[in-house]
């Protein structure tokens, strides 16, 4: 996790990340700074939501809505997952940094 960690550094404060739940709490421990789509704390969320942000996950239709309506601008999620692979060659994504198991993806408009 150590090149995505380094990445996650230079993401803007208070920037979302579409972020895979099995490794939300890394994220909120590690990089408080950033807002995750959503994370271990579920009872925080609303149902509706939470269903939205599984569809996304799973690249079911309307996952596209749902990530520009949570300002989503980078997306830390398994490497082989469906809204990996969605992001990328649907929406041109790209990776910033890599692990055995999960890619840090940026939105094109997205900087640093």
């Amino acid at each position: 996790m150590g090149a995505i960690d380094r990445a996650l550094s230079t993401v803007p404060p208070k920037s979302v990340v579409m972020d895979d739940f099995g490794i939300s709490g890394w994220l909120l421990w590690s990089h408080p700074e950033l807002v995750p789509a959503a994370d271990l704390r579920m009872e925080i969320y609303p149902t509706d939501y939470l269903h939205r942000y599984i569809d996304a996950g799973n690249a079911a239709p309307g996952w596209e809505a749902f990530v520009a309506r949570i300002g989503a601008r980078y997306a830390l999620v398994e490497r082989k997952s469906a809204i990996a692979d969605a992001l990328v060659h649907e929406r041109h994504w790209a990776p910033m940094a890599t692990s055995s198991t999960f890619v840090l993806l940026r939105a094109p408009q997205a900087n640093p």
